[in-house]
């Protein structure tokens, strides 16, 4: 059973790489101890079931680029936030209508997604363009099958 009013939701779809676990000092540099560096390395690896979306990936700045988003969604409804998994063998019960855009089955979590839900003013299937203005300066283009070997942890002694 599903809701008719989520046909019309306007969704912006991307992939996130996003890490749970690490503590980031005050200068935006994350603490890493023993094996850390290997874990913080396993969570940035996006999967090779990605690269299916399409041979290029554009790579953006996350807070430039929402700030930029909200500003042009003013006095529009909207929401955004990471996608959420779940196991559709186990799960029975409901989803809160608000968060159903948000929900996805776990066969799905590889995909690591983050949603821009934009909700329409008048129930209608045709598509919108949201000016965002310029991104060229919080972007950037790359072959999708360099993502991985760009996305290296290095590591650099503490300041004492």
């Amino acid at each position: 059973m599903s809701f008719a009013h989520h046909d019309y939701i306007h969704v912006f779809c991307l992939y996130t790489v996003h890490t749970t676990g690490f503590r980031i000092d005050g200068l935006g540099k994350i603490d890493l101890c023993g094996n850390s560096a290997d874990e913080l390395q396993r969570q940035l690896r996006i999967d090779d079931r990605c690269q299916r979306f399409g041979k290029y990936a554009v790579v953006i700045q996350p807070v430039a680029f929402l700030k930029q988003v909200r500003e042009a969604l003013k006095g529009r409804k909207f929401a955004y936030h990471l996608v959420q998994y779940y196991d559709d063998a186990t799960f029975h019960g409901t989803i809160p209508p608000q968060e159903i855009p948000f929900r996805k089955q776990k066969r799905f979590s590889y995909q690591q997604e983050f949603r821009i839900c934009v909700y329409p003013k008048i129930m209608h299937s045709s598509p919108i363009t949201i000016n965002i203005g310029i991104i060229s300066n919080i972007t950037g283009k790359m072959l999708s099958s360099q993502l991985n070997s760009q996305l290296v942890v290095k590591t650099e002694p503490a300041a004492a």
